[in-house]
């Protein structure tokens, strides 16, 4: 098979586990950033139109809503970036999963959106998996692969610069989840719920738990709220009831999970500057 400037033979391909091939394929279909740029617009054009339908926008409105509220160029610019060197076929497949909140509540077409989406894709443990089997059998790497020990310094380094910055004032963010699942598996306490269940966290104080919960719970639905009233001085009432819908069940919605790592990421770096603890002794 020849495509994306490689080469890979259909019989190695069925070699390979179902899932592995699948990303594998998707690799190989032109790359976005070889596209001419009216077929780069024309691209966007055709992913936003199937996204919207795909979500319960009538075609007729299509057009207005690219035009008015710029999803058309927001796209462009985020594959314009660091997405670029997804092919074709990986950005259709990160959108059709993300539509259907493979990583997370869909909240609209807008930058956020685009990068939660492709995002989340390139970090799908298969597709991980595929792209360190594809870069073993071409002659140069596909995208960088970094090991199991790069990774490991890559995340340290992280969330030390994150606690430095939150020391000296700056906020965290709802991203930095990533950095609380990697600290709870490096320095987390192994606890019990209620209902039995063994967990690992980084606050085990029952109190602190339950305050961090209704923070990040308030902070959540203040979220989903108003994106929602801003969707219908848009004039997009279906819409902003449905993303109301997302607060009806919190239990399997990671968004929400989500801003609760980031309280709780909170937390623990403010216990660890009122012991005046320094979290490079801990991680080093």
């Amino acid at each position: 098979m020849e495509n994306n400037s490689l080469i890979v033979s259909e019989k190695y391909l069925e070699t390979l586990k179902p899932s592995i091939r699948s990303f594998i394929e998707l690799k190989l279909d032109t790359k976005y950033s070889e596209l001419t740029e009216p077929l780069k617009k024309k691209f966007c054009l055709d992913l936003i139109t199937v996204a919207f339908a795909e979500t319960g926008v009538s075609k007729e409105n299509i057009t207005e809503d690219i035009l008015k509220y710029q999803a058309l160029n927001q796209l462009y610019g985020e594959l314009s970036g660091k997405f670029g060197y997804l092919s074709c076929s990986e950005i259709k497949k990160a959108f059709n999963l993300g539509v259907r909140h493979e990583f997370g509540p869909y909240m609209g077409l807008n930058g956020v959106t685009y990068n939660k989406f492709l995002k989340g894709f390139c970090e799908m443990p298969e597709r991980i998996t595929a792209m360190r089997e594809l870069n073993k059998i071409t002659d140069k790497p596909t995208e960088m692969i970094y090991t199991e020990q790069e990774k490991q310094q890559i995340m340290i380094t992280s969330c030390l610069n994150t606690f430095y910055d939150y020391k000296s004032g700056k906020k965290l963010e709802n991203h930095n989840w990533r950095l609380y699942d990697f600290l709870v598996n490096k320095l987390g306490f192994e606890i019990e719920t209620k209902s039995g269940a063994k967990i690992k966290t980084l606050i085990t104080d029952q109190d602190k738990r339950n305050e961090i919960k209704n923070n990040a719970k308030k902070e959540y639905e203040d979220y989903v709220k108003k994106y929602s009233t801003n969707l219908r001085f848009e004039g997009k009432h279906e819409e902003a009831r449905n993303i109301l819908k997302v607060l009806d069940d919190l239990s399997n919605n990671r968004s929400y999970d989500n801003y609760q790592k980031k309280w709780a990421l909170q937390y623990y770096f403010d216990a660890l500057i009122l012991t005046q603890t320094d979290l490079k002794t801990l991680l080093l």
